[in-house]
Parts: structure tokens; C-alpha cells; sequence
């Protein structure tokens, strides 16, 4: 159903974007392996990619990235997509979670940064296979970074969903994750964007957004984390 939410999301994000009057580009990163989801992972390879285009076509980096899960829509105009000087965790209030937040150090859904704050920071964490954690070690990268995080005031971060029946993968791996999360400290200059390994299978640019087709690969080096 994930073909679904995009129509809806490029629907959606095109008009609002653009009544804010930015220059953006909608890349869409789309795992094509047989390995278990990894959504962190998938950042990362957005953020490569998008910056060697930019830096392709005007021959300098993309200075903002906007996180975003492809079935949370903002909901009020006024939020704006603009990168601040500190990260920011747009979807502070969903439907999903009744317009509020499942637990206070939630970071997922939506989250926007400065690409030199990401860079600075190693990206995300590439350990978590499978659903949930991966926002968590997120926040943990913030706070290690010293970056103040901060969310919408009331319901500028109202976020709907398209769909409220999420379907986790039959075969996410069965780890612990607190185990992980407990690492996140150590592991953030090594696990992110500097041991980032992935095939580009093919990259198709359309009208309303660029398509990247990936294959990703683990890296044995955390293997032990899972036992």
C-alpha cells in the first residue's frame, strides 16, 4: 500500500511546498532486496544521493533535509519546511497517537535538519532491521550532539496519516533493542553514513519526484549487537 501513500503524498506536498516558496526535490528511496526493512538506512542513502546530485547540478550541497515518512501529511500551512539552527521533530502530534506523542522522546514520523548538523553527526543509525528503534537512536544522536531538540507548538505539528493499520514485516528480525539503543553512544561515529554500504539499482527522475532504487547490505561489524 506504500504506492498508495505516495500518490497521496506527492499530491499532498507539491502544493504545500510550494506555497512556502521553497526549492526543493522529493527523492524517494526504495528498498529493492530481500533484507528486512530498514528506514534509517534509507536516510542515509537519501542524503548520499541527494547531495552528489546537488553537487552534480550546482556544484554545492542541498543545505536542509526533511526526513519524512511517505503517510504523514501536515496538516496546518503554517508549519514551515525551512531548516532551523536546531533539529526539529515535525510531527509532534498525530492522528495515530490520538494528537499527541506515544512517549515524550518520540522522533519519528517527520524530522527535519541541516545537512551539515547530519554529516556532523553520522547521519542515522544503520543496525536497525526491522521496525521501531531507529527514531528512538535518533533522538539519542541529538542529545549526544548537544542539539536542543525542538517540536511545533500545539497544533502547528498535527501530522494525519493515511492509513492507520501499519503491517510490520512478517520477517523483522527478533533482537533486542534497548540492547542497541544502549550502544547508541559508541556506535555513533562509527554506524551511520561512514560505513553506509548500498548498490544503486537505478535512479529514475520524474516530473514530481526522483526515484532511487536501492539494494542494501549489512554490515558484519555490529553482528554481535543481535545476539
Amino acid at each position: 500500500n506504500r504506492a498508495e501513500h505516495l500518490l497521496v503524498f506527492l499530491a499532498h506536498m507539491h502544493g504545500y511546498l510550494q506555497r512556502q516558496n521553497i526549492a526543493y526535490t522529493i527523492f524517494v528511496v526504495d528498498q529493492a532486496d530481500e533484507l528486512p526493512f530498514n528506514r534509517a538506512m534509507l536516510f542515509n542513502v537519501g542524503i548520499v544521493e541527494a547531495g552528489l546530485e546537488a553537487l552534480a547540478t550546482d556544484g554545492e550541497n542541498f543545505t536542509c533535509a526533511a526526513m519524512h515518512d511517505v503517510d504523514n501529511l501536515p496538516v496546518d500551512p503554517l508549519l514551515s519546511y525551512w531548516c532551523e539552527s536546531t533539529p526539529v521533530h515535525m510531527s509532534a502530534h498525530t492522528d495515530r497517537w490520538s494528537w499527541g506523542l506515544p512517549y515524550q522522546g518520540f522522533a519519528g514520523g517527520v524530522a527535519k535538519q541541516l545537512t551539515s548538523q547530519l554529516h556532523a553527526m553520522n547521519g542515522l543509525a544503520n543496525v536497525f532491521w526491522g521496525w521501531g528503534g531507529e527514531d528512538d537512536d535518533l533522538a539519542l544522536r541529538w542529545y549526544k550532539a548537544k542539539y536542543q531538540l525542538r517540536r511545533p507548538q500545539s497544533q502547528l505539528g498535527h501530522y494525519a496519516t493515511v492509513a492507520l493499520n501499519h503491517r510490520r514485516d512478517k520477517d523483522t528480525p527478533q533482537y533486542d533493542r534497548m540492547k542497541l539503543l544502549a550502544t547508541s553512544a559508541e556506535r555513533s561515529t562509527v554506524d551511520g553514513l561512514s560505513n553506509l554500504k548500498y548498490r544503486l539499482l537505478s535512479k529514475n527522475h520524474t516530473a514530481l519526484y526522483t526515484l532511487l532504487r536501492v539494494e542494501l547490505q549489512r554490515n558484519g561489524e555490529f553482528e554481535h549487537l543481535y545476539k
